[in-house]
């Protein structure tokens, strides 16, 4: 009866300390996935409330978003396959915004890309004022970009996610205007 007692008991412990492994290997997962998270900007309501007049515009601002997604997690080939698909999917008429979309695809220079998304994303607002139906844009600014001569870019939400910097700063910049 003893025997049977340690042999339960060493076993209940046992099992305990496989099921507390797992769990911790659980929670480390779950970090990392919540980290990754953090690198991708919310869009599930934002959606629903932004609305634009055309097609054309919606589209060009959802691959924009995309492809400034890839630049805030630094990633070079992102960014190139992001800037082939706008390019695939938003054959926009405005020949300077394709003409940047277009050397961001080519652009094997992460640097390169980022300063070529600044002037992109003046492109854009011009294209995109006048043009949003319902809701708003928030034109979002980091001083320390290009040198701290700064650089702007455009987001759904106030978080700040820095398509200049990524990682290195995520979070650094500021809500310069809103644009309805």
């Amino acid at each position: 009866m003893k025997r049977n007692l340690i042999f339960t008991a060493t076993f209940i412990f046992g099992i305990s300390l496989i099921a507390c492994k797992n769990d911790d290997k659980t929670k480390e997962e779950v970090q990392k996935d919540t980290q990754k998270e953090k690198v991708v900007e919310k869009t599930d309501k934002e959606n629903e409330i932004l609305s634009f007049k055309t097609k054309e515009v919606e589209a060009a601002f959802l691959s924009y978003r995309k492809l400034k997604r890839s630049l805030v997690n630094s990633n070079v080939e992102e960014a190139n396959f992001m800037a082939k698909q706008f390019l695939k999917e938003n054959p926009t008429k405005d020949k300077d915004i394709q003409k940047l979309i277009t050397r961001i695809a080519n652009s094997g220079d992460l640097e390169e890309q980022r300063t070529i998304f600044s002037t992109l994303t003046k492109k854009m607002e011009s294209f995109l004022s006048g043009n949003i139906e319902s809701g708003e844009i928030y034109k979002q600014f980091c001083p320390m970009a290009f040198d701290n001569k700064g650089g702007f870019w455009l987001a759904t939400n106030k978080e700040i996610m820095n398509p200049y910097f990524g990682d290195k700063m995520l979070h650094c910049g500021s809500v310069k205007e809103t644009i309805k």
